[in-house]
């Protein structure tokens, strides 16, 4: 989620923070599976879709154009640092 700070944030410094989101996502979603005795789990692909979807239906055009992208970004840096978390444990 774009968060008003994150306004403030280089694109690096936004791309690096979201980066290491995925990274503590990863250790946070393994060690829940573990506590649970079950497999390692994700959102449904709906909830990503829908949190793509959400700016367009509630902020005029130009800005939902902007936050979208806020956000997809967040949620390819996110992707990013949670695979190298899987692979540095899984190779």
């Amino acid at each position: 989620m774009v968060h008003h700070g994150d306004l403030l944030l280089t694109l690096r410094q936004f791309w690096r923070r979201h980066y290491h989101y995925g990274i503590g996502g990863y250790h946070f979603r393994r060690g829940i599976a573990a506590m649970a005795g079950q497999g390692f789990r994700l959102e449904p692909v709906q909830f990503y879709v829908d949190m793509l979807a959400a700016p367009w239906r509630q902020m005029p055009l130009p800005r939902a154009a902007a936050v979208a992208a806020l956000v997809a970004l967040s949620q390819v840096a996110s992707t990013v640092g949670l695979a190298r978390a899987w692979w540095s444990f899984h190779v």
